[in-house]
């Protein structure tokens, strides 16, 4: 019997010898960390410190004997992108994953303080603006490379109580769209990727309710292979079935319709009732 296909000859060439991941330590970044690996790359696996990194990168290097370079810093800082680099100076990098930028916590914009708000700006934007400007220009020089960032269907229109992380997710995937654009005809292939539910440490620990009939959500390790797949096809894949029907949906609705959609799914999907006067 035929042995199973592996991956692609030519993705260790393309997007390697190593590549970085932004937000490494556990849920899709770990994943990503993983099927990189899978596929023939050293990956320098970022996260934030006391967050379970050395262990992520213990089980991908024990999965795949690989290398993996471990990089514990707080990617909300300014210095934090200055700090991968410093690491990183001496790598031959051909691929960057800007995974980062989950939210733990769900609320209303008035019920927080700004700061809550900026660290979300800071890393959903800041850091993979700042990673995209440092490692694209090495992607360019060497004729090949390859981006990808993190969005959500939360940025397909504004919501009740994800106001700064839906904004922050439109963001990320416009911010793709502009790279590929700019970059896609140098030799670079760039990818938004746009999600939905994902069963990960980060969306359970919000208080996020699931709803296995209606909307299960996808597991981490299956956004990563989709994702990887569909790299240098198209400037955005939106990941998953149920996530496509849901996102063609709400891409025909009118603007007031669709801030009504999202705001209600938010509050059934963590319980609140609307909001008062």
């Amino acid at each position: 019997m035929a042995s199973a296909p592996g991956p692609p000859l030519d993705f260790a060439h393309r997007y390697g010898p190593w590549a970085v991941v932004l937000g490494a330590s556990h849920g899709i970044g770990a994943a990503f960390a993983d099927e990189l690996a899978r596929r023939g790359l050293g990956v320098v696996m970022v996260a934030r410190p006391d967050d379970g990194l050395a262990e992520a990168a213990a089980a991908v290097r024990a999965a795949h004997g690989t290398a993996v370079e471990p990089v514990e810093v707080d990617l909300t800082a300014d210095d934090a992108i200055a700090a991968v680099a410093a690491v990183t100076a001496d790598l031959d990098v051909g691929f960057l994953a800007c995974v980062a930028g989950g939210t733990e916590s769900v609320g209303r914009f008035l019920d927080h303080p700004v700061a809550r708000a900026e660290a979300l700006v800071a890393l959903n934007c800041l850091a993979p603006v700042r990673a995209c400007h440092h490692f694209a220009p090495r992607f360019v020089a060497r004729g090949r490379g390859g981006i990808c960032t993190v969005s959500s269907l939360a940025g397909m229109f504004g919501s009740d109580g994800t106001v700064v992380y839906s904004a922050a997710k439109a963001f990320d995937l416009v911010l793709a769209q502009g790279l590929w654009a700019e970059l896609a005809p140098r030799g670079v292939d760039v990818l938004g990727l746009v999600l939905g539910n994902v069963r990960t440490p980060t969306l359970l620990a919000s208080g996020a309710r699931f709803d296995p009939d209606a909307f299960p959500g996808l597991e981490p390790d299956a956004v990563a292979r989709e994702a990887l797949d569909h790299l240098g096809a198209e400037p955005v894949r939106v990941v998953g079935e149920e996530t496509r029907a849901i996102h063609d949906l709400l891409r025909g609705l009118p603007t007031r319709a669709g801030i009504e959609a999202l705001s209600a799914g938010m509050r059934a999907q963590y319980g609140w009732e609307p909001p008062g006067p």
